[in-house]
């Protein structure tokens, strides 16, 4: 298996893993135990894990259709089960386009770019909170120093191409998802999407890095 085909593979599986946790959640936590409930809610993962069971060369059309179908049943459904969805679709739409990039040849310039861009993204929420400072909204406490000081740290390790940083950005949307579903107070979404959008960077940064020294 060739290093693109092994990464699709990586974040194919990330993606059945994501769906799986919010099937669970949609069709059991929310919907309550119901066979009528909890098989349309599988049909994403479904398709999502349908590639791992055909050849090599059709995977990168079956992840493509997947991607695209995942995404318009979660637009057509937002406002109800689909919003749900969405760190699935960012992972599912990485597993089609990270493979593809890999087999073609980039720049220096381009690569930094693309990890400077992927930094910032990480970086971003440290940055806001720091313009919270003025307005009293962030306070100088050891959680305040740290809500800031974590994610410009990762974004600084992820924009230097660190692997280690990327592991640690997608560690962190991990927990920050299961502290969604373990809570499931008023703030899940919040948690949830951001939990997914730091595991779907930290994926594929890693992924697309190559291994170095710290």
């Amino acid at each position: 298996m060739t290093s693109d085909e092994t990464s699709g593979a990586r974040l194919r599986a990330l993606a059945v893993t994501t769906g799986v946790l919010t099937a669970v959640w949609v069709g059991v936590l929310i919907d309550g135990f119901r066979p009528g409930a909890v098989v349309p809610v599988l049909l994403p993962v479904l398709l999502a894990a349908a590639p791992f069971a055909l050849p090599a060369e059709r995977r990168p059309l079956a992840d493509t259709v997947a991607a695209a179908v995942v995404t318009i049943a979660m637009v057509a459904t937002f406002t109800d089960a689909g919003m749900h969805y969405l760190p699935m679709v960012l992972l599912l739409w990485a597993t089609v386009i990270v493979p593809r990039r890999m087999r073609q040849p980039h720049g220096p310039v381009a690569v930094r770019l693309l990890h400077l861009a992927a930094g910032l993204l990480v970086a971003l929420p440290g940055l806001v909170s720091i313009g919270g400072i003025d307005k009293e909204m962030i306070s100088l406490t050891d959680a305040g120093v740290l809500y800031i000081l974590l994610p410009i740290g990762l974004g600084a390790m992820c924009a230097f191409q660190l692997r280690v940083g990327y592991t640690a950005v997608a560690l962190f949307g991990t927990v920050a998802m299961f502290a969604a579903l373990l809570d499931g107070g008023f703030l899940f979404l919040a948690f949830w999407w951001f939990g997914g959008l730091y595991l779907t960077v930290g994926a594929v940064g890693r992924v697309a890095s190559p291994l170095r020294k710290i």
